[in-house]
């Protein structure tokens, strides 16, 4: 079946009407309801089965808008947006009274992003600021096709084709703390912990630092998430991938009898990873017989590598090492 299409002047209509679509980010694609539209807020959690105490992500058309929804005044802020932005990186920040309790769970700081998408820039200039948490069921994988979308809702959802995300895995979240001088990574993601260091000291900001951090202010915090529909393993080796091939599988074929075996491949950059992880991941996960594993070793751990472990670690039934 035909994912269900719709125009952008189609998905502008859809949205200022209460409705939800799906969209196109640089990430992955989002489902989409009006930041000012208490019945979208609820379709997109009732859609994804979200729980409520999962927070939403805003997404700006400009940094002008995302003042709307903050209320931080600082240079240091104004400067990493404009560096940043737009881009794969969701600030966390001191919300304003426009944002709808559903939209932080209840708390007092919100997730604003400017996404990297010419469509959904010009979606979002037609229909002010929208919701769009990924456009997946709840833990599972999110697509980053809209053939994906069609797969995950079986037609129901309408859907703003924009082609294959580019960046492939969600945004980093990022908590600025003013006062201690620290930029708390809640969400590792396509914008590293390097990158942030590498701006920092060309800013010449020697009393800032960048840590990792968790927080309930940011999805994706769960341990069990982007999950597909078959069980992943992560197999920690240390010799060579390809010289221990049958190894590891006469090994797996001991705790999952009668299954088929499918080796997720990692590119040789993090980046190229990033971008085809869930389309690959989607793609192996068709067959209910099949049993995805992934080999961790010298090739893809260090810094680099940080977003795509976070994803699948927390995707992953069960590891082993070899």
């Amino acid at each position: 079946m035909k994912h269900r299409s719709v125009s952008l002047n189609t998905a502008g209509r859809i949205i200022q009407e209460g409705g939800v679509v799906a969209i196109p980010t640089e990430t992955v694609y989002g489902l989409a309801g009006s930041v000012f539209s208490e019945p979208a807020l609820k379709k997109i959690f009732r859609i994804k089965k979200r729980p409520v105490f999962n927070p939403l992500i805003v997404h700006c058309a400009d940094a002008r808008q995302m003042r709307e929804f903050h209320n931080v005044n600082h240079p240091l802020l104004e400067k990493m947006v404009a560096y940043f932005s737009p881009g794969p990186l969701t600030f966390i920040l001191d919300k304003t009274k426009k944002v709808h309790p559903l939209i932080t769970a209840g708390q007092v700081k919100v997730g604003l992003r400017i996404p990297q998408h010419p469509v959904t820039l010009e979606l979002i200039k037609k229909t002010r600021a929208l919701c769009a948490p990924s456009a997946n069921l709840f833990s599972r994988l999110s697509p980053t096709r809209a053939e994906h979308v069609q797969d995950i809702f079986k037609g129901t959802v309408p859907v703003l084709d924009g082609g294959e995300c580019k960046g492939g895995i969600e945004s980093t979240v990022l908590e600025p703390d003013f006062n201690k001088h620290v930029l708390n990574i809640l969400r590792p993601g396509l914008i590293s912990k390097e990158d942030l260091q590498k701006w920092l000291k060309k800013e010449n900001q020697k009393a800032w630092s960048v840590r990792f951090s968790s927080s309930s202010l940011s999805p994706g915090q769960l341990n069990k998430h982007y999950r597909p529909e078959v069980p992943l393993v992560i197999v920690e080796v240390q010799k060579t991938p390809t010289s221990v091939k049958k190894e590891i599988e006469l090994y797996l074929s001991s705790f999952f009898p009668g299954k088929f075996f499918k080796k997720l491949i990692l590119k040789k950059t993090a980046t190229l990873s990033a971008r085809m992880l869930y389309h690959e991941m989607n793609i192996l996960s068709q067959n209910p017989s099949h049993v995805i594993y992934v080999v961790k070793d010298k090739n893809n751990r260090g810094p680099s590598w940080k977003a795509i472990w976070d994803r699948l670690d927390k995707a992953c039934s069960r590891k082993f090492v070899l």
